[in-house]
């Protein structure tokens, strides 16, 4: 019937066939096997440079807070940033370890103090 042309087209208005997302066809005396990619699919590429970006932009959050209010604790980032407390955690010891950043005193009642606004 008209059912694989209507599949068909509807792909084909989704997307640009570049070699990567290009349909495949098989088939044989008794059946016909057409493949097409899914557009889904993220390549892997795509997707690190994607983290890379989201955590740029938490850490430039996190130094801004710093920034703002030295004495705010994780727990408050992670609220104001929508972040995990594991991932402010995380962020944070990056931070640390690069010098970026640094605590002053107790963790209650210290001070976070920029050091480096740069990586």
């Amino acid at each position: 019937g008209s059912g694989f042309e209507k599949v068909l087209s509807a792909y084909q208005k989704q997307v640009n066939f570049t070699d990567e997302l290009k349909p495949t066809y098989t088939s044989s005396a008794t059946w016909f096997k057409a493949v097409l990619p899914n557009l889904n699919y993220q390549h892997s590429a795509i997707v690190e440079k994607t983290v890379e970006k989201t955590v740029e932009k938490t850490v430039e959050k996190i130094l801004a807070a710093i920034a703002e209010n030295p004495k705010v604790s994780q727990k408050q980032l992670s609220e104001l940033l929508g972040v995990s407390r594991r991932g402010i955690e995380w962020n944070m010891k990056k931070l640390q370890n690069k010098g970026i950043i640094k605590r002053i005193g107790p963790d209650k009642g210290g001070e976070w103090v920029i050091l480096s606004a740069t990586e």
